[in-house]
């Protein structure tokens, strides 16, 4: 995993608790939890577990990470397979934490609402400005003593509050 393109080694832990915490906190995506006997088992010839805690708020990233280490673990059996003739030498068992469901409308939505209101006060703030020098009043608004960034902040809180609110 570590060779593949997919995956950076965040850090090394060495108990389950401080995995889960990593992940919990945000600092890392996938936990890989291989077992003691890993490599005896496999030098017995063997089937040995790996357990793949996956943060699963990201569905894409999920995805990707459930079907990149499912696939080196089928590699890896299907070398072994070659050589011992053993079946499924390397069984990963992913784990999806947080979205077992995988449903990406839980955290696309949110994003999704908040993009849609930046740029509707945005495009409203921009349409009042230029409403503003059509009608000839924004020379008089530059010879008042409010600066540019007070008149842009004048224009964009009450268009941004009734976003806000009308979203609500």
């Amino acid at each position: 995993m570590k060779n593949s393109d997919t995956f950076r080694v965040i850090g090394y832990v060495s108990s389950d608790h401080e995995m889960n915490d990593m992940i919990i906190a945000g600092k890392a995506r996938v936990g890989i939890k291989i077992p003691v006997d890993y490599s005896d088992k496999l030098l017995h010839q063997m089937s040995a577990q790996v357990l793949v805690l996956i943060d699963g708020s990201d569905s894409s990233v999920a995805g990707q990470a459930i079907n990149v280490t499912t696939a080196i673990g089928l590699d890896e059996s299907l070398r072994r397979a070659l050589v011992t003739n053993t079946n499924f030498a390397v069984d990963m068992r992913p784990k999806l934490l947080f979205n077992p469901d995988s449903r990406s409308p839980n955290f696309f939505l949110p994003g999704l609402t908040a993009i849609l209101l930046l740029n509707v006060t945005t495009f409203l703030t921009a349409f009042s400005i230029v409403r503003e020098k059509e009608r000839g009043t924004l020379e008089q608004l530059s010879s008042r003593p409010v600066r540019p960034m007070g008149l842009l902040l004048g224009k964009l809180l009450p268009i941004s509050a009734s976003a806000f609110l009308s979203s609500a």
